[in-house]
């Protein structure tokens, strides 16, 4: 059991190790909703309905890759199943954001984070998808999320692509919220801080 699904009597995504769910570490990330709760581990997520008094509940959605919420959107977000997974319930909007990087460059030597936006309450329906580009060609790892009212905020470390890697910088991002609650092209905007590590 984990913390999000305990008393209710259900089992956590991964048992019987990480490897389970698609490695290590498993980075393991969970959010609990009004009558839902989505847990990550490394790449695959999984969605329980809970009902409530009583606290009881079922799993809807079972070990499923992350990047399938990326299906027929093209580009790295659907073909990288990469890991550092994001999930958090937004209260006030009653939807879910989800995100995970991709760790590998594409072709034309890029990184993106990828977010999506359920387009309601459900968190195995529709979503609203959206792959930002990374500048200069720099990988964002351990990606972390915040939601507030006037954006999704994101903090990443920064590392370019040298064997080993190199850290760059810290990296501040924020999110066009309103645009992604209905769908619409949205914007990050990415700030550099070499002194943030």
């Amino acid at each position: 059991q984990d913390r999000g699904t305990q008393g209710a009597g259900l089992l956590g995504l991964g048992k019987g190790g990480a490897r389970a769910a698609g490695g290590t570490p498993p980075e393991t990330n969970g959010s609990v909703g009004k009558n839902q709760y989505v847990k990550h581990v490394k790449r695959k997520c999984a969605s329980w309905a809970i009902t409530r008094p009583g606290n009881t509940g079922a799993i809807v959605l079972a070990g499923t890759n992350i990047n399938v919420l990326w299906n027929g959107f093209g580009g790295e977000c659907q073909n990288q199943n990469s890991g550092d997974p994001i999930v958090l319930y937004d209260k006030t909007a009653n939807r879910w954001m989800i995100s995970q990087f991709t760790s590998a460059a594409s072709a034309a030597g890029d990184y993106y984070q990828c977010v999506a936006v359920s387009t309601t309450a459900n968190a195995t329906g529709a979503y609203a998808r959206y792959g930002f580009l990374i500048p200069g060609k720099l990988f964002g790892d351990y990606p972390h999320f915040g939601v507030w009212s006037d954006g999704y905020y994101m903090m990443a470390h920064l590392f370019d692509s040298a064997a080993p890697p190199n850290y760059v910088a810290g990296a501040f991002a924020a999110m066009d919220r309103a645009k992604m609650l209905t769908g619409a092209a949205a914007t990050m905007q990415l700030i550099q801080d070499p002194l943030a590590g």
